[in-house]
């Protein structure tokens, strides 16, 4: 792990590198996983995806005597800032439904996990035309819901 600066603060944050691994099914073997960056998919790479602070650990309840309490599955959110439609309906054939992730998911270490995948619908986002890729969705929210971290 490098150290590289941060915004205007003038402080130090740690610079982390680009793990986050899926494969269609479940309990996918770490090997076996495809590192997103690396998926071609039918045009470009995909580009990295943002993963902090969007794991929801259940539905928050609150017991009898006041004491907080979660119920129901975690979840989980990546971010694509920029994908095409040829990516877009590529995870959807290939992935979406029961997957193996490898990422984080509340720490800065990465866990093997399984989760159910839900891209929602092309009318969920917001078109752009890039002068490089052409149509693009901006801002694709890859849902993880049922999320349980594998031994």
């Amino acid at each position: 792990m490098s150290l590289t600066p941060f915004g205007t603060w003038g402080s130090l944050m740690p610079e982390y590198p680009d793990i986050e691994s899926i494969g269609a099914g479940y309990d996918v073997a770490l090997v076996d996983l495809d590192i997103i960056t690396s998926i071609l998919g039918t045009d470009q790479l995909f580009l990295p995806v943002l993963t902090p602070a969007k794991h929801r650990r259940g539905e928050k309840r609150v017991r009898a005597n006041g004491a907080p309490d979660r119920s129901g599955s975690a979840s989980k959110q990546l971010t694509s800032g920029l994908m095409t439609l040829a990516q877009f309906q590529y995870l959807i054939d290939t992935y979406e439904g029961p997957v193996t992730l490898y990422s984080w998911l509340t720490t800065t270490t990465a866990v093997r996990y399984n989760a159910m995948l839900d891209m929602g619908d092309e009318a969920d986002y917001t078109p752009v035309n890039s002068i490089k890729w052409g149509w693009c969705l901006k801002d694709v929210i890859w849902q993880l819901t049922m999320v349980k971290v594998l031994a």
